[in-house]
């Protein structure tokens, strides 16, 4: 009966019929504590199928075992005084197959398990496997020796688990996780990603604290969802998952319950009588606490994100047909607002679009639509080849009266799908003087000023970083007209590449970078391109207009030209470029007067030589 079962509380029971499928921990014990270990909750929620079951499931079946790269690590495994005897697994499978991650479970606090896989050829030589999989038990004997047990019966689990039964201890000396740490399936596919990074990297999600009294005056600072955790002691159960999927798309805030006014707060005006537990506010204002939703603590990250994304509404209004694309292109004529058109065929469309579009500047600067699984027509007409796809509809020039076809332009979102990105290639449309500051620079491409700056924004991991070289100079008046000009150019352009990086750096007091990509000053402002994985550049081919960029940046980007090689890549010296500005004008001074008193010298030179012509002819003539 239901009652009792531990896991259907009064609270659960609604949700039943429920599968759960529950990911074993690294040992059945705490080895600190002595108390039994718990497993990770996973509910399923998906149609009845078996198929569609099983292929959930398979994604908990961890796999307990050390994968082997050379004979070194195998033997550190091997000599382990932990552990009398180790089962080797030799693959040619990519993925360990699941049949072998279950047995890593049954006996992972009894022996030590490795996988070796066909292409190490000096082990599998060594240990004379001619077919795969081939299974064997590698024991150490009391002299030190060691004995191999090859496995020769069918690949069955009740054959399989007598087999290691006879050469497992009763337990291993030792905490599972110094050997090997669990991976299922798709955490093997990320086992070469570099953990030194995460491991140093600062955490993006970030609790603030909240006195329960102050949650409407606090939630309605802000327009994002705001997801508040509430507990005493122990936290809710999987919250790093549900941060790491909502990442930046909500305001976190986190609530003592230990406090009594606290508890009696949440329990008297949220209803929220059970910790540790999360609470949900939709996104826009105004936040009421009517509207609040509520997160037992025995749910996990799926059950939590289905039920968040439910509180977002999603208004976006909806086109199908050609004759609706027409309407959109007699909106745009007629509000001149840009129009941002999602073409998809997914169910729903993501949480992070449907908060932008709600929010109040974007709401009212721009016009928002969906195409769902539209025809192909309609997607070429925009230039979509592939969904998702975000296309922002624009006018080149919205300043016209006489508006037609050749006056609207296109440009594609090429970034990420999460919150960041998108907000970003959006805010790229506001006028510049209303941007909004959430993401870096309030005037959307930051400028380089030194060395950190670039390495910051332009790190080995960036595809490609595109960067735009102009005159900073902005003394006077025509200066500054100048540079204006040259950088509204560059913001317009990074309206076509969606989250690609756009950078710009003074040309003429950073001269260094010129000397170093053989770059002609005369041919300042410009733009570069540059992939730091590969320390490659490339530049601008044409004048500093329109056109000429982004017939240059399509080109570059599809891969239509080459870069030249850069094998100290581009490296910034720190300068004060006022002081560099003001020595470029006392110097360009100087060459003006120089050649003012050039032009005088060779004025008198010229008049001489008229006066001896004319003495020459005077001598002829009396001749």
């Amino acid at each position: 009966m239901p009652t009792r079962i531990p896991y259907c509380t009064e609270e659960a029971a609604q949700y039943l019929p429920m599968i759960t499928f529950f990911e074993p921990a690294l040992t059945r014990k705490n080895p600190y504590t002595g108390q039994m270990s718990q497993p990770q909750e996973h509910h399923y929620q998906g149609d009845g199928q078996a198929k569609s079951i099983a292929a959930f499931g398979k994604k908990f079946v961890p796999s307990f075992r050390k994968k082997i790269e050379n004979k070194a690590d195998l033997q550190t495994l091997l000599d382990a005084p932990e552990a009398n005897s180790t089962c080797i697994l030799f693959t040619s499978k990519a993925v360990t197959p699941i049949l072998f991650r279950a047995l890593t479970s049954e006996f992972r606090d009894r022996m030590f398990f490795a996988e070796v896989h066909e292409s190490v050829e000096d082990i599998v030589k060594e240990y004379e496997v001619t077919k795969f999989p081939t299974l064997l038990v590698v024991t150490r004997e009391e002299d030190g020796s060691f004995t191999k047990n090859a496995y020769d019966g069918e690949m069955r689990v009740p054959q399989l688990k007598e087999f290691l039964g006879e050469y497992a201890q009763k337990s291993l000396n030792t905490v599972v996780s110094e050997y090997y740490t669990a991976k299922g399936p798709q955490k093997e596919k990320a086992e070469k990603s570099s953990t030194n990074e995460k491991k140093n990297a600062e955490p993006r999600i970030k609790f603030q604290p909240l006195e329960a009294s102050k949650i409407e005056e606090e939630i309605n600072k802000h327009e994002k969802p705001v997801l508040i955790h509430a507990y005493k002691t122990e936290e809710f159960k999987d919250l790093k998952n549900i941060t790491d999927k909502l990442d930046v798309l909500c305001e976190y805030y986190v609530i003592d319950v230990n406090n009594t006014e606290n508890e009696e707060f949440l329990k008297k005006e949220l209803k929220v009588t059970a910790f540790p537990s999360l609470i949900a506010f939709p996104p826009f204002k105004p936040k009421k606490l009517a509207a609040r939703t509520h997160f037992a603590p025995f749910k996990n990250y799926i059950e939590v994100i289905h039920e968040f994304s439910d509180i977002i509404p999603d208004n976006i209004r909806a086109l199908n047909d050609q004759q609706s694309t027409q309407i959109l292109i007699q909106d745009l004529f007629q509000t001149k607002k840009p129009t941002f058109a999602l073409f998809y065929d997914s169910p729903e469309v993501s949480m992070s679009l449907r908060v932008l579009t709600g929010m109040e500047k974007f709401s009212e600067k721009f016009r928002f639509v969906k195409f769902k699984t539209p025809a192909p027509e309609i997607r070429q007409s925009f230039g979509v080849s592939k969904m998702p796809a975000l296309a922002a509809i624009f006018l080149k020039d919205d300043k016209k009266d006489e508006l037609g076809p050749e006056d609207i332009q296109v440009g594609h979102f090429s970034g990420k799908w999460n919150y960041e990105e998108l907000f970003n290639f959006v805010n790229m449309f506001l006028p510049k003087d209303e941007l909004i500051n959430e993401y870096g620079s309030s005037k959307s491409i930051v400028e380089i000023k030194q060395q950190s700056d670039f390495d910051k924004y332009c790190t080995d991991s960036t595809k490609v970083c595109i960067i735009g070289v102009l005159n900073g100079y902005q003394g006077d008046e025509e200066s500054k007209a100048k540079f204006d000009e040259s950088f509204e150019l560059l913001q317009n352009t990074t309206k076509r590449y969606g989250s690609i990086p756009f950078f710009w750096v003074d040309g003429i007091c950073h001269q260094e970078i010129l000397l170093d990509l053989n770059i002609n000053s005369e041919s300042v402002p410009t733009i570069i391109t540059y992939v730091p994985g590969k320390k490659e550049y490339s530049q601008l081919i044409g004048k500093y207009e329109r056109t000429d960029i982004n017939t240059y940046l399509e080109k570059y980007l599809k891969g239509k030209l080459g870069g030249f090689p850069a094998p100290n890549g581009i490296k910034f010296e720190s300068r004060d470029c006022e002081a560099t500005h003001q020595s470029i004008i006392d110097a360009e001074k100087r060459s003006a007067d120089d050649d003012e008193l050039f032009r005088e010298l060779m004025e008198e030179q010229r008049r001489e030589l008229e006066e001896k012509e004319r003495e020459e002819k005077e001598k002829k003539k009396k001749k």
